[in-house]
């Protein structure tokens, strides 16, 4: 045989069987989940892990795992998911909301979720920032320098490596998905792959659509809206709410600084005592914790907020810090003597169970994870070895960018003080969309027969839609508390049949 023959066959050797790994939805960069400690049989759905690329010049990778849909893998759309922070595992969604498989209590074994989002759909879920969870960057300085931009143009270019990786998924309807500070990441990555895929990047993302759950959006909008749930919800009183909307002039945000707003705002939160803000029906284990201080502590460490005139850090509240952060400082849990009883997520929320299941050498390996967490401590619901800035103040520039491209599904558990309803309708309210449904009943049949899921309104812009939910009886997670309701809403959003 020839030279030039020898090479074309050697070619077309290499090209066959990379277009075989493709075709059965795998690549050697990627790792076949078979089985999972703790879990009593077969998977079930084909699931893969891996780490997909965020960013070549800095070596900066993002974990993933994915799970193919029950219903119909061939046709069902590509979701994407995200939790919040800054600086929280997708993999706690995953493993505590939505996902196939939720951690018991124990940390050993794990359950299969009648809930589970698969169930209607092909579904991604990615750690990141770098830096969270099983993700890494070769530039460690990067942890200490991570920001709203950074993240969204990692989130693009990662989804498209996956595509690269899984070409049946080009061309697919897909859908960002996200909660708490995924209102921030959900929306800026999607203008992101909007604007790539106006440039020619490639792979081409069918992006069709976004679902943000009780999610950061306006810091005036959401910060104003707290002090009125404390009110409305019988945390503080009437007479010292009107006490405190006088010394605050009308606008607690705008004049949080002041002397007399200020010991409004810090006493308010204290008054509320040690009920879980993100829940507010349920009791918080931290007790003879001052809520404020530990807020206060944890937002110095690990985050801060910039000025959208002067890009200059700004001074804001503790009480209004806690819907920017979903997540608390591993240093405050240890300072605090929550370790290792209370993870650092939420405040009130234990998931000492989900970071004892995922730190495990046979779940690790099970998960094909080849390298050691950036965290020292190992992997952690929410990491607290990132510094982070948030750029935007608000999203709702984003909101208007995007509307004329994609639907948008904002919902909010209405039990949630941290990123309440009020706020987030008050937010929707500035964009001044046309309404065309207004407030009503949305309803769904479960065992108990037809319920009440919650509440909705509809808007419209530019042919698109922006459809605002309430989940009646859920918090800041709303699948953790109503994953009945929290999934056929999911399923008739992605099937167009909303709600």
């Amino acid at each position: 045989m020839k030279l030039r023959e020898t090479v074309f066959v050697s070619l077309w050797l290499v090209s066959f069987i990379m277009m075989m790994r493709y075709v059965n939805g795998q690549t050697a960069q990627d790792h076949l989940v078979t089985q999972l400690p703790g879990l009593s049989g077969n998977i079930g759905v084909k699931s893969y892990t891996g780490y997909l690329l965020a960013n070549a010049t800095r070596g900066r990778y993002l974990f993933y795992w994915f799970f193919e849909s029950m219903r119909n893998p061939s046709q069902d759309p590509l979701v994407m998911w995200t939790n919040g922070g800054p600086g929280c595992s997708s993999l706690g969604g995953e493993a505590s909301e939505h996902g196939l498989f939720l951690v018991n209590a124990d940390g050993a074994t794990i359950t299969r979720n009648p809930y589970s989002w698969n169930r209607v759909s092909n579904i991604l879920y990615i750690e990141q920032p770098v830096g969270v969870g099983f993700s890494y960057s070769n530039s460690t300085d990067d942890y200490q320098n991570l920001n709203d931009v950074q993240a969204a143009s990692d989130m693009n270019n990662a989804l498209r490596d996956f595509l690269t990786r899984f070409p049946q998924f080009i061309g697919r309807e897909t859908y960002l998905a996200g909660e708490s500070y995924g209102g921030v990441y959900v929306p800026t990555t999607a203008y992101n792959i909007v604007e790539g895929n106006g440039k020619g990047q490639q792979p081409y993302v069918n992006l069709v659509g976004i679902l943000v759950g009780n999610g950061v959006t306006d810091a005036e909008a959401d910060s104003n809206s707290i002090p009125p749930m404390m009110k409305y919800h019988s945390l503080i009183s009437i007479k010292y709410y009107e006490e405190g909307y006088k010394a605050c002039q009308g606008d607690f945000y705008a004049n949080q600084n002041l002397p007399a707003c200020q010991k409004f705002l810090t006493d308010s939160s204290n008054a509320m005592g040690n009920i879980n803000p993100y829940y507010i029906y349920d009791s918080c284990p931290w007790l003879g914790i001052n809520l404020q201080q530990k807020l206060k502590t944890t937002q110095e460490m690990t985050f801060q907020v910039l000025d959208p005139k002067t890009q200059q850090p700004v001074k804001i509240h503790p009480l209004f810090q806690m819907y920017k952060h979903g997540g608390w400082s591993k240093r405050v849990a240890n300072e605090r003597n929550f370790a290792p009883r209370f993870e650092t997520d939420a405040p009130c929320v234990p998931n000492q169970s989900i970071a004892k299941y995922f730190r495990r050498l046979d779940v690790q390996q099970a998960l094909g994870v080849r390298r050691k967490t950036a965290d020292p401590n190992g992997w952690n619901i929410c990491t607290g070895i990132i510094n982070y800035t948030q750029v935007y103040s608000t999203i709702l520039p984003f909101y208007a960018k995007l509307l004329p491209h994609i639907r948008i599904l904002v919902y909010s558990g209405d039990t949630d003080m941290v990123v309440n309803g009020l706020g987030t309708q008050a937010a929707i309210d500035k964009l001044q969309l046309q309404e065309t449904s207004s407030w009503r009943t949305w309803e769904f049949d479960s065992a108990l027969g037809t319920v009440v899921g919650g509440y909705i309104r509809k808007f419209e812009k530019s042919g698109k839609g922006l459809t605002f939910i309430t989940v009646r009886g859920a918090g800041h997670m709303v699948p953790l508390v109503k994953p009945d309701s929290a999934f056929y809403m999911f399923k008739n959003f992605i099937d167009g049949t909303c709600c």
